[in-house]
């Protein structure tokens, strides 16, 4: 999936990880293939097990000069955080999943339910 956002030219100002091993392995190897230096992910223990509503406030935290953010984390609150903002069905985002939205406010203050556009989703077995 780095590759495939590699390829997009996908690049990030800050990837926010949970600490548990599987999700900061997958967001190191991520950004090694987009060139994102693994020592400025920031790991933050209250992802695992974060409801939505925490998932968002985690969000509104975030700073205005990052436009462009990678979330990873658990589900099956990752799948309903997707849905949540982007009012969009997704039933189950596969392990290492991507779902990539955007948001057209000046300010990450303004997160909530349904200010989201999809733009696309992909995972590892998509043709």
């Amino acid at each position: 999936m780095g590759e495939r956002l590699n390829n997009r030219g996908v690049q990030l100002d800050l990837i926010i990880s949970s600490p548990a091993k599987r999700a900061i392995t997958t967001a190191r190897i991520i950004a090694d293939k987009i060139n994102y230096s693994s020592e400025k992910i920031r790991e933050v223990q209250s992802i695992y097990g974060a409801s939505v509503e925490e998932m968002i406030q985690l969000l509104a935290k975030v700073e205005n000069k990052v436009d462009c953010l990678m979330l990873v984390g658990h589900n099956p609150t990752f799948t309903m955080l997707a849905e949540a903002l982007s009012k969009q069905h997704f039933g189950n985002i596969p392990t290492c999943g991507i779902v990539e939205m955007t948001f057209n406010y000046e300010s990450w203050d303004y997160s909530s339910a349904g200010l989201f556009d999809l733009q696309l989703f992909d995972y590892p077995k998509k043709a």
